[in-house]
């Protein structure tokens, strides 16, 4: 049986935590839209974000992942901004809002859960 702390392991290159990245970029996309963001305004910042991020991961966290890993967590992020701005494009914001407001619950419930899991492996590697 697989626990929590294994199931949000790091991986190599993508891992259960390049779900959050994913909703990352959606979320962003959707936030910067709804606020009239144009899209090359929106794609920058969002990005910045996404790549600050890692950049926090590491020299404010203190979390050491692989390259590889971080390079997916962008990319993964960058994606999910690039799905989210087609479904604007394609549906218009007033569609999207109730699903974004629902995928944002759903993007905290899974990083409570991930951060969970990863203070429960720290504690067991310390005993």
């Amino acid at each position: 049986m697989i626990d929590n702390a294994d199931l949000w392991a790091e991986g190599k290159y993508i891992d259960f935590w390049t779900i959050p990245h994913l909703l990352t970029g959606i979320i962003l996309a959707g936030l910067l839209n709804w606020l009239r963001i144009d899209f090359w305004a929106n794609f920058f910042i969002s990005t910045i974000i996404i790549v600050g991020w890692e950049f926090f991961e590491l020299y404010i966290l203190d979390i050491h992942e692989h390259l590889t890993n971080k390079i997916m967590d962008v990319v993964t992020g960058i994606f999910g901004f690039l799905f989210m701005y087609g479904l604007i494009i394609k549906y218009s914001i007033d569609l999207i809002i109730p699903y974004l407001l629902a995928l944002i619950i759903i993007y905290l419930l899974l990083n409570a859960w991930g951060l969970f899991a990863y203070y429960s492996r720290i504690k067991k590697k310390k005993i």
